[in-house]
């Protein structure tokens, strides 16, 4: 796609000195991103250092807008790519990582378990694995936003009981007979029939006499909880930059006027 005259004129002024203009052009680039064509790989070899490290910026905003349009896309499927969005949700807090790593480092996980000489066929086998692997549930809390960020998980072995609920179900060789779900306050993995597989505390299966009080959620509702948790987390730290670019995940809406409905400090004070 060929990119329009005036945005090729707009990308000239990348090379002002005046830190404010750039951020302005910038802004206004990414407000017309689906006519940017290959304008940014181009200006990113561009002569100018200056003109080159504001064409990563621009590049890198474009990256991050497009995985919480993506992280969305997610949220709005019957059954979406479970590990795709736990790797979408770490990149929404820790955006400077790499992705390629942390879905790396998930997949050598998830690779390991498959091969490993027990089979994750029962909850039995899903209690052993997380013991063995050394893995804490902790309850869900906006406190430790790590706690539902998968590369944090996988190195610290800690995580939200939701999150890691949902990684077992899809790590099972039959993940459609498992269902997880919410008992007496905590989140567990349900295997149909009339046992559960409690996170917090030491990995306990216990056999119930009725289901009456589960709570089910889907894969689908764990990623929003996740989501909705960091939202929380970065409100709770006054965080604005995360505030804002979460609410964009979670609503698909880019825009900065996004926060408008929210109290003040966030949207207008009223």
């Amino acid at each position: 796609m060929k990119t329009p005259e005036d945005l090729e004129k707009l990308c000239e002024l990348l090379d002002d000195e005046d830190e404010d203009v750039a951020i302005n052009v910038i802004a206004a680039l990414l407000a017309r991103q689906d006519e940017l064509g290959d304008l940014p790989a181009r200006i990113q070899e561009h002569s100018d250092p200056l003109v080159r490290r504001r064409a990563h910026q621009l590049q890198a905003a474009i990256t991050f807008r497009n995985w919480r349009r993506e992280f969305f896309g997610l949220l709005n499927q019957e059954n979406p790519d479970f590990m795709t969005g736990i790797v979408l949700l770490h990149m929404l807090w820790f955006d400077r990582d790499s992705r390629t790593k942390v879905a790396a480092d998930l997949h050598d996980f998830i690779a390991g378990a498959i091969a490993g000489e027990r089979k994750l066929e029962s909850l039995d086998d899903a209690r052993a694995f997380m013991c063995r692997n050394g893995f804490a549930a902790e309850l869900e809390s906006t406190i430790h936003p790590e706690n539902y960020c998968i590369g944090t998980i996988l190195a610290q072995r800690i995580g939200a009981g939701s999150l890691l609920s949902g990684l077992l179900k899809v790590m099972m060789t039959e993940p459609e007979r498992f269902q997880v779900v919410r008992f007496c306050n905590e989140f567990a993995l349900f295997d149909g029939k009339d046992s559960i597989l409690a996170c917090q505390g030491d990995w306990r299966v216990c056999r119930l006499s009725s289901t009456a009080d589960f709570e089910y959620f889907s894969l689908r509702d764990i990623l929003q909880c996740a989501g909705n948790m960091l939202l929380s987390s970065a409100v709770n730290s006054d965080s604005f930059r995360y505030v804002l670019t979460v609410t964009q995940a979670l609503t698909g809406d880019a825009g900065d006027n996004v926060l408008s409905t929210f109290p003040y400090p966030y949207g207008e004070k009223r």
